[in-house]
């Protein structure tokens, strides 16, 4: 049984690793795709050539360049860890909360066309946007039409809360205010109106039931499970993997310490969340900085300036880890890499991002593979 590949599928495909638990977008993040963490994709089909070499800061292996490993991480005894049972046994509501959103990723969505807006919605609207009359740039979907979620997808002030109430299929005007830092002078502090269009709002479709028949039609191949029993005991090792990793994570920020701070390891984070930003930003449309802008109103500097903490944070993380792999001689061959992958062909985000990026991600699932097969759990 696949561990990764079920946890993939949990994830909806996005691979996301704790190590970076920091990477998820800023509060105020417009973007419907913030919930990546570090997150963050790394389909082979999705990666395209990056401005960021993320690679420049790792050696050939994948380690993180200009740190010593016995002198800069001091590490405790790792293998002495007990997992206590809470912290690895799933309880059954979560077991069946997980095997509902499994099931709910194959049934779709409908579009629902009639009908007044609820909170909490996900819509699909159009609108233009004017300060004064006149229409600004990136103030429009041109007809397009996006994706948001009322109460998750943040726009400026109560841009989205407005609609809630509102007919789906409607077209209506709503006012907002401009923040005074907003970042363009044309715009900082001012009035809008927004003429907004509800095109339709996404509902689920109908959740399969969970038969043999359907573990066999969808989950086979990709999972190599065959029964309904196997689609559970995969979910459940799945799950208690993760309360194990959380656990042994909370222990390293307890009992680990780093004596000295790797910037390497730091600008390696920050470029890690810039560069993930930079692959929604080819999505909409948008360069990195117009993104930022336009979605995040924000800019490099005031993104990396309010995560600044949770960077330094996930960059301990890293050298810590690192720094058991190096103890443990962990090393990532080329089998690994494929299976990592789940193919041989790799190129696309080998060229975006370097082979020695992708031994660094590897080395990470490989450590915790590694302290979750070494650690004890209470029975």
């Amino acid at each position: 049984m696949n561990l990764k590949k079920i946890t993939a599928l949990m994830l909806s495909g996005v691979l996301c690793l704790a190590l970076f638990a920091g990477c998820s977008a800023p509060a105020d993040s417009e973007s419907e795709s913030t919930s990546q963490s570090t997150s963050e994709s790394t389909s082979t089909e999705s990666a395209s050539i990056s401005e960021f070499d993320l690679s420049q800061y790792l050696d050939e292996d994948g380690y993180v360049k200009g740190v010593d490993f016995d002198k800069d991480v001091e590490l405790f005894d790792y293998k002495s860890i007990v997992i206590p049972k809470e912290h690895h046994v799933p309880t059954d509501e979560a077991l069946a909360t997980q095997r509902d959103r499994i099931l709910a990723s194959f049934a779709g969505t409908v579009q629902v066309k009639e009908g007044t807006v609820p909170d909490g919605a996900t819509l699909n609207i159009d609108y233009v946007g004017s300060v004064d009359g006149v229409e600004f740039a990136g103030g429009s979907t041109q007809g397009m039409g996006t994706m948001v979620t009322i109460g998750v997808t943040q726009y400026i002030d109560d841009f989205l809360q407005q609609l809630v109430g509102k007919e789906i299929g409607s077209t209506f005007d709503i006012e907002v205010t401009f923040p005074e830092d907003y970042g363009k002078e044309e715009l900082n502090g001012k009035d809008a109106i927004f003429n907004i269009t509800i095109n339709y709002m996404e509902a689920p479709g109908e959740m399969p039931e969970l038969t043999e028949d359907f573990v066999k039609k969808n989950l086979a191949d990709a999972y190599d499970i065959e029964s309904v029993q196997e689609f559970n005991d995969l979910i459940y090792d799945a799950l208690s993997d993760d309360l194990v990793n959380a656990y042994i994570y909370d222990e390293f920020v307890a009992n680990c310490k780093v004596n000295k701070f790797s910037q390497n390891a730091y600008d390696l984070e920050r470029d890690y969340i810039l560069a993930n930003y930079e692959q929604q930003a080819v999505v909409y449309g948008y360069t990195l900085d117009e993104f930022l802008a336009v979605m995040a109103y924000t800019t490099r500097e005031g993104l990396e300036a309010n995560n600044k903490e949770t960077i330094e944070q996930a960059a301990d993380e890293i050298v810590i880890l690192q720094a058991i792999a190096k103890k443990e001689n962990i090393k990532v061959t080329e089998d690994m890499i494929v299976d990592y992958f789940g193919t041989e062909d790799y190129s696309s985000f080998e060229r975006a991002y370097g082979k020695p990026f992708i031994r660094f991600l590897i080395l990470q699932t490989e450590v915790l593979d590694f302290l979750t097969e070494e650690t004890a759990k209470e029975q």
